[in-house]
């Protein structure tokens, strides 16, 4: 099922806090410059101009047990982040750091 269709049937917001998915994480709560996309993409933009990298905190889930890879954005990126690690992520100025959340 698509998320938007997900999103009108259940009611859910389509963007939300880490806490939101992760609420098993205590860091999740304190993570206040990333959000979910749906409960499978997780952004962490960079808004400043100047910034060419930013630290990036991967929630811990079951859910997402195969780690975290690095989509749009965090291309130059290639390793697979395990949940629970922060790494810092080089992104270019004209896109966002996206990640996808791996079963």
């Amino acid at each position: 099922m698509g998320l938007m269709k997900t999103v009108a049937a259940s009611g859910e917001p389509v963007n939300r806090p880490l806490s939101y998915d992760f609420p098993e994480d205590p860091s999740a709560y304190f993570c206040t410059d990333q959000f979910m996309f749906g409960g499978k993409y997780m952004l962490a933009p960079i808004t400043d101009p100047d910034v060419k990298a930013r630290a990036v905190y991967f929630p811990k889930s079951e859910r997402c047990g195969g780690g975290w890879k690095g989509l749009a954005g965090a291309t130059s990126d290639a390793a697979l982040h395990k949940g629970g690690e922060t790494a810092t992520v080089a992104v270019p100025l004209d896109e966002a750091a996206l990640f996808e959340c791996l079963p």
